[in-house]
């Protein structure tokens, strides 16, 4: 490397401060400042290269992440499971959980005032994970809440009437709800047939 003059020294300085100006400290007036010239000069290189290497990295974490997040793992809806379920469990009366393929309703009947009508919220199926044994399938359902993720534990029964067994509370037993006709006898709900 060649030694430079004073007069090249300053202009690569002012050559360096025009393009960025926080890259280098000032360089000092001392007759021996062109010796520190390539030191400086290469470590504000150095120091690039470096800010654009956690650039790098911090982008693809970010992107990693996001992919993580988008594509979480959602087993495909058991038909069994589709459909509109109710309970008579105490403290839940009232109560009904509707499963699409992507969405989980929770209504709970509002019990305040004179008009007796339920609340429901809609959350979009996050996580789905489904291990049969037998005539039954053990489901882990996540979907998030204001509060964060939420995980279901529960046992799906086929063998006959369909029935959800949550793991809590202990007792806890969600059937398939029936409509009402006008004579007043009760009717399965349908549920899509399978594609």
């Amino acid at each position: 490397m060649t030694d430079l003059t004073p007069e090249e020294l300053r202009d690569v300085e002012r050559f360096i401060r025009r393009t960025n100006p926080q890259s280098i400290p000032a360089l000092s007036a001392s007759p021996h400042h062109h010796k520190r010239a390539a030191p400086v000069l290469l470590r504000a290189a150095f120091n690039v290269r470096h800010l654009l290497t956690i650039l790098i990295v911090a982008a693809s974490g970010v992107l990693w992440f996001n992919f993580a997040a988008t594509s979480s793992s959602v087993a495909p809806m058991p038909h069994a499971l589709i459909g509109t379920w109710h309970t008579l469990f105490p403290g839940y009366e009232g109560a009904t959980m509707d499963f699409t393929p992507t969405t989980l309703t929770i209504g709970a009947a509002n019990q305040t005032g004179a008009a007796k009508s339920p609340m429901m919220e809609r959350y979009r199926i996050a996580g789905l994970a489904i291990v049969p044994f037998g005539d039954r399938l053990n489901i882990s359902l996540t979907y998030h809440t204001q509060d964060g993720p939420t995980e279901l534990l529960a046992t799906l029964d086929t063998s006959g009437q369909p029935r959800l067994h949550f793991a809590r509370p202990p007792g806890l037993v969600w059937e398939r709800a029936s409509a009402s006709t006008a004579n007043g006898s009760h009717v399965p709900v349908t549920t899509p047939s399978p594609p």
